[in-house]
């Protein structure tokens, strides 16, 4: 800081002591402040980063032992800025595919959820009413009907144990399955679909499916065979007709 001496120091002169004032002086001073630097522009295409930034440099020293000393340098920071775009595209069409008269697509499961058990079944499973007809003749000639609000499952495992005059009606809404695994097990019945998947399925190669009848709706209709006699499948307006190929 500049400022003003006033003191002094003595001095032996001839065997006396004088105080001799010290001579007046200023001390320097000096700060400057530098201007800042210029913001840079720019662009580029499809974006660009950020912009420029400025700001003052401050420059200079206080100057001591009475110099004064100024200066400062011009900071400066540049940046280059730019407007980013964007594009949108456009995917890919879905798949089309067939649609039954439920709603759903063809040949897709409907099964709900597993729940109460109704009267009538002889037990439930995953979504499933089963009736058991495991023993020779023990659904012979009866009409089954497959209760609404399940899947059906008919399971035909014993000699004739469908045949006759044996009739199955599936539920309105949920898939329905007749498997056929003994001898004539399912001869001369009629299997009546409805608006879900309804398959067939015969397992032994013989007679268990001589003069079957299935009689498809609006849904995915099918038959699974490892030979002898297949069902007969009446496809209507089912939106996938699946039958056993003929081995006689």
């Amino acid at each position: 800081m500049a400022g003003l001496i006033t003191l002094g120091c003595p001095l032996l002169v001839e065997d006396r002591l004088e105080f001799v004032p010290a001579e007046e002086g200023t001390g320097g001073s000096g700060k400057v402040t530098g201007t800042g630097g210029k913001s840079g522009s720019g662009s580029k295409p499809n974006g660009g980063r950020g912009g420029g930034n400025s700001g003052p440099g401050v420059g200079g020293e206080a100057a001591s032992d009475g110099g004064a000393e100024s200066g400062g340098s011009v900071g400066t920071r540049g940046g280059t800025a730019g407007a980013s775009t964007s594009g949108s595209g456009t995917g890919g069409s879905a798949a089309a595919g067939l649609t039954g008269s439920g709603g759903r697509a063809c040949g897709v499961s409907s099964v709900p959820a597993a729940g109460a058990c109704p009267a009538g079944c002889d037990r439930c499973a995953g979504g499933f009413c089963i009736f058991d007809c495991l023993t020779q003749d023990a659904c012979k000639d009866r009409k089954i009907a497959c209760p609404e609000g399940l899947a059906c499952r008919v399971v035909c495992g014993g000699k004739a144990s469908c045949g006759g005059k044996a009739t199955v009606t599936c539920p309105k809404d949920y898939d329905c399955e007749l498997q056929c695994s003994a001898e004539d097990a399912c001869k001369e019945a009629r299997l009546t679909c409805d608006n879900a998947n309804c398959n067939v399925t015969c397992s032994v190669g013989e007679t268990e499916c001589e003069h079957l009848a299935v009689a498809c709706a609006g849904a995915q209709c099918g038959a699974k065979c490892i030979g002898g006699k297949v069902p007969s499948l009446e496809c209507g307006d089912a939106c996938a007709c699946e039958p056993c190929a003929a081995t006689n």
